[in-house]
């Protein structure tokens, strides 16, 4: 047994035990003893789900050293060099063809895309996104580096969560098991074997665009610091957070992709009377049973979490952690992403990384230009970032969503 397959093993074990001691009491009438008992479990249960996130990183990692093995001449090649420095998204753009090829006369400069496995995860995300000037900005003065404080933007985490892939294609084709018939059964000696039956139907998820544009002075073009600071501020991150209500949320209807909570097929667990933890687990039970898949992550809501988070016993102790303590966004074992992008009154669990990809057929890609209503009379110039991807979701009872928290 692997130990990926014995770590969850483990864990779905750990969830049952946690779980039949809070049917055992509804009321929530635990005692001190119960409550230490109870939290001792629930770290347990929290440092497998650490230990199965790191053993599925490192599986990860020995199948893409598998899948791309270099030469020997090229191992000691890649020896002999410097490992490469992630940099920022602002750096990849400003050394882009987008920026260094831009011709102040023509007022244009090349589409670029820039390779978003070459950005740093720590990249800044500073700036404005109006239209930046010289007005207030004197090139002559000295000035602190962009804005000191982060605008107030929550950063994209769908896509963090979904197995990721490229294509070349403008839609992917791909099959899915719509009936399963199991007649797998004991036969005797020359007894005729029960037939088992598979149904496939081929569907599609189209590739779509997301972009946005931004307006800039040529003076400020020519200053490759502030550039920097304007590019890592906005585009980047107003692209990847509209990505994540897509991957969510979209219906499907051109040109947006088609949402994982639109999807036909995925289960539903109404909360009715239930705590908030118990329909989380009862719609975790759902995919386990129903697409036969562990559930690797569960997506909430911040104003449902903050109910969770404040459970109390009758005797006013926290659940979910002493008020001293951050607590971790972990429920039964995974973790929790917390996101506005979902509705107040749903969450979502599922097997995400073996249930749904996301295919991308280009990264960010920049692009500046002044062929834009009287952007040529004004020396202004408009820099257009934008990314093209699918979704695709293999098995829709891989999720399920959890209504009415």
């Amino acid at each position: 047994m692997s130990k990926i397959v014995a770590l969850r093993e483990e864990m779905i074990a750990k969830q049952k035990s946690i779980a039949e001691a809070f049917a055992a009491k509804p009321d929530r009438d635990f005692t001190d003893e119960e409550v230490s008992d109870l939290r001792q479990k629930n770290a347990e249960l929290n440092d497998l789900g650490v230990a199965l996130e790191k053993a599925q990183e490192i599986e990860d990692i020995g199948r893409k050293a598998t899948q791309g093995a270099m030469t020997f001449p090229e191992m000691k090649a890649q020896e002999s060099q410097d490992p490469p420095q992630p940099k920022s998204l602002g750096e990849l753009f400003v050394a882009s063809k987008a920026f260094t090829e831009y011709s102040a006369v023509a007022k244009r400069g090349p589409a670029s895309e820039i390779d978003l496995t070459k950005v740093s995860a720590k990249a800044a995300r500073f700036g404005m996104k109006t239209l930046l000037t010289t007005t207030g900005y004197p090139l002559e003065s000295t000035r602190l580096p962009g804005v000191m404080i982060q605008p107030g933007e929550q950063q994209p985490t769908i896509a963090d969560l979904l197995a990721s892939g490229r294509t070349s294609q403008s839609s992917i084709v791909y099959m899915e098991e719509t009936t399963t018939t199991n007649a797998a059964a004991e036969v005797g000696e020359g007894g005729t074997k029960p037939e088992s039956a598979l149904a496939f139907t081929e569907k599609s998820s189209p590739v779509r665009k997301i972009a946005t544009v931004l307006p800039v002075t040529d003076e400020l073009l020519a200053d490759a610091p502030a550039m920097e600071d304007y590019v890592n501020s906005r585009l980047g991150q107003f692209i990847g957070y509209r990505e994540d209500g897509q991957l969510l949320n979209g219906d499907g209807i051109a040109p947006n992709l088609l949402g994982i909570l639109n999807t036909p097929g995925i289960q539903t667990q109404a909360k009715g009377a239930d705590p908030t933890p118990d329909a989380f687990y009862k719609a975790m039970v759902k995919v386990m049973t129903g697409a036969f898949l562990p559930v690797d992550a569960a997506v909430a809501n911040p104003l449902d979490w903050q109910d969770v988070r404040l459970l109390r016993t009758v005797d006013g102790i926290y659940i979910w952690g002493s008020p001293a303590d951050v607590g971790p966004n972990r429920i039964w074992g995974v973790n929790v992403t917390l996101t506005t992008t979902i509705a107040a009154g749903t969450g979502l669990v599922g097997a995400f990384r073996a249930g749904a990809q996301v295919f991308r057929r280009s990264d960010i890609a920049f692009a500046v230009s002044d062929s834009h209503s009287d952007f040529f009379i004004k020396n202004q110039v408009m820099i257009r970032a934008e990314e093209r991807l699918a979704l695709v979701v293999f098995r829709p009872a891989a999720f399920c969503t959890v209504t009415g928290i």
